[in-house]
C-alpha cells in the first residue's frame, strides 16, 4: 500500500503544478530579459536618429559658413553684380531652418544659441548695408558663432554614442 501511495492522482497534481510554476517564472524571465533588450534598442534607434539629424544640421551649418565667404566686408568692395540681399537671404533662411530643427533645451542647445546670435548679427548686418555702412566686424561676429556652431555639433556628435 505504500507504494501505491505515492503514486496517488493527488501527488501527480503536485507535480505538475511546480513543473507549470517553475515554467511560468522562467517564462516571466525570459520576457523580462527580451523587453529590457526591446527598450535598449529602443534607446539605439532614437540616438542613431539624433545623430543622422544632428550630422545633417552640421553639414547645412558648414554650407551656411561657405556662403558667409561672399559677405562682403566693406560697402566699398562690392562687386558689380554681387546681390549682397540675395546673400543675406539665402543666409537667414539657412539659419532659421537650422535653428528650427534644434532643441531649446538639452545637448543642442548652446548650438542653437550661437546660430540665434549668428542670425542677430546678421539682421544687423543687413540694416547697416541698407544704410550703406558695412560693419566687417558683423562678418567676423557671423563667422565666430557659425564655427562654434559647427564645432560644438561635432563635439555632441562624437558623444552620441557614448550617451548610453
Amino acid at each position: 500500500m505504500a507504494a501505491e501511495s505515492l503514486i496517488t492522482p493527488i501527488n501527480w497534481n503536485n507535480i505538475i503544478t511546480i513543473i507549470s510554476t517553475i515554467v511560468s517564472v522562467l517564462s516571466m524571465i525570459i520576457a523580462i530579459w527580451q523587453a529590457s533588450s526591446a527598450k535598449s534598442y529602443r534607446e539605439q534607434i532614437k540616438a542613431d536618429i539624433r545623430k543622422i539629424s544632428l550630422a545633417k544640421c552640421t553639414q547645412k551649418i558648414e554650407r551656411i559658413l561657405e556662403i558667409c565667404n561672399d559677405l562682403p566686408t566693406s560697402s566699398n568692395n562690392i562687386p558689380r553684380g554681387m546681390k549682397v540681399t540675395v546673400i543675406i537671404k539665402d543666409i537667414n533662411s539657412q539659419l532659421g531652418h537650422s535653428i528650427g530643427v534644434l532643441s531649446e533645451i538639452g545637448a543642442d542647445k548652446e548650438i542653437r544659441e550661437n546660430l540665434v546670435q549668428a542670425q542677430n548679427v546678421l539682421h544687423s548686418y543687413e540694416k547697416k548695408h541698407i544704410e550703406g555702412s558695412i560693419d566687417s566686424d558683423d562678418v567676423l561676429k557671423i563667422r565666430s558663432y557659425i564655427q562654434d556652431s559647427i564645432s560644438t555639433s561635432n563635439t555632441n556628435l562624437y558623444n552620441i554614442g557614448e550617451e548610453q
